[in-house]
């Protein structure tokens, strides 16, 4: 990748088991330039996508096997439309709309994200919203190979002025502790 003023090179996905990397180029650290996905073992380029502007977030699940894409449909009205793709080649395996997709659970089976001004998680393959909860998104973690996630609600300009949740497989969610701290991924 060529290298930009104030932009961002995270690693998206490194798993040994799936032996793949995926690293994206976020420009001005926010919408994604490209995209690349490695074999971890040896280094090579499997692919590289270059968005050249027409994506607003893009994230992998953590084995490195899938990707979803998100980008507003319609700037005028604002509506947002996610692809879900499988890493490798490309090939669509679902989509979503109305939504910000951020990240996947453990186990690829449900996405977690924003609409307006709350956080949803939901099950891609269904489009069922099997969480919800007013305030801004504010970061996840997934429970590793699993469905289970941390989401944060709040989390805005620094402010330490927020909740976290332990949303379940069915839906419940439990509230942590007050004040709680913890580093979530966006």
């Amino acid at each position: 990748m060529t290298y930009g003023d104030n932009a961002t090179y995270p690693v998206l996905a490194c798993d040994e088991s799936t032996d793949r990397v995926i690293v994206a180029s976020f420009g001005q650290g926010v919408a994604p330039s490209r995209l690349v996905v490695f074999l971890l073992s040896t280094g090579a380029v499997i692919r590289s996508i270059d968005y050249a502007g027409s994506l607003s977030w893009v994230a992998a699940s953590a084995d490195g096997t899938m990707l979803v894409e998100t980008h507003r449909r319609d700037t005028a009205s604002g509506s947002w439309s996610a692809t879900i793709r499988y890493a490798d080649d490309g090939t669509k395996v679902g989509a979503l709309d109305g939504f910000v997709v951020q990240g996947f659970s453990g186990d690829n089976t449900l996405l977690v994200g924003a609409s307006e001004s709350s956080a949803a998680v939901v099950d891609w393959k269904t489009g069922r919203a099997i969480w919800n909860t007013s305030g801004p998104y504010g970061g996840f973690l997934a429970e590793p190979a699993g469905r289970r996630l941390v989401v944060g609600i709040g989390f805005v300009g620094g402010s330490d002025q927020h909740d976290v949740y332990l949303v379940g497989t069915d839906g419940s969610a439990l509230l942590f502790p007050a004040r709680v701290r913890v580093a979530l991924r966006y």
